[in-house]
């Protein structure tokens, strides 16, 4: 930090992946039945619905999905600012458009996976043994946003969780419910997840000026 400050440098951030964006990536990928593809679908899909760093994403298990009627219940063991693994658990709902819904993406990917114990989001050749690293995300995200025409050096799997935190503020959640979700301990961190991209969403002085 005080190398940035002497220096004079803006914080490098990863743009924050926009619901439309991600709905023209699954429809991308509904194009394909490769198993890839629909495990990259989930992938994207939970991410992003549940604010998720790829550290996150790389963990789960498959005995950390419950099913409802409302959605799936997503337990997330550990993550960074939980070092001690108390863990949280995160509703994710039922998605109002099909292709990108995570809930029925998670379960066309579970017919193909199976219900073997392991990995949720296995890497490799697939196999339930294998764990699909965090970094390997990053480049499944990259791969997704070139095939929609984005430029994928201004994207990585932060954006998923960037995504999420700026498509709840545009939509006027409460930061409170925000960081719930994502597992923030301070209202200026999720500030911060707001990209240039939103700065037109509101205006503060709409009655003043």
């Amino acid at each position: 930090r005080a190398a940035r400050r002497s220096q004079g440098r803006a914080p490098h951030q990863k743009a924050a992946l926009s619901p439309e964006h991600l709905r023209k990536i699954c429809r991308e990928l509904a194009g394909t039945k490769a198993r890839t593809a629909l495990r990259d679908r989930a992938l994207l899909t939970l991410g992003f619905a549940a604010g998720m760093r790829r550290s996150e994403i790389a963990d789960l298990d498959l005995s950390d999905l419950s099913f409802a009627p409302k959605g799936v219940a997503v337990t997330i063991r550990r993550s960074k600012t939980d070092q001690e693994s108390h863990g949280r658990t995160v509703g994710v709902f039922h998605g109002a458009h099909a292709t990108s819904c995570p809930v029925r993406a998670l379960r066309t990917w579970l017919y193909i996976r199976g219900r073997q114990p392991g990995p949720l989001f296995p890497g490799g050749t697939l196999s339930n043994t294998g764990r699909l690293s965090g970094s390997s995300i990053g480049l499944r995200v990259k791969k997704a946003i070139a095939s929609i025409g984005l430029d994928p050096a201004l994207y990585g799997a932060h954006s998923l969780r960037a995504g999420c935190v700026t498509a709840a503020i545009q939509a006027g959640e409460p930061e409170s419910l925000i960081m719930k979700r994502t597992g923030h301990k301070a209202v200026q961190t999720v500030s911060r997840y707001v990209r240039p991209a939103t700065i037109w969403a509101y205006d503060v002085l709409r009655k003043a000026l």
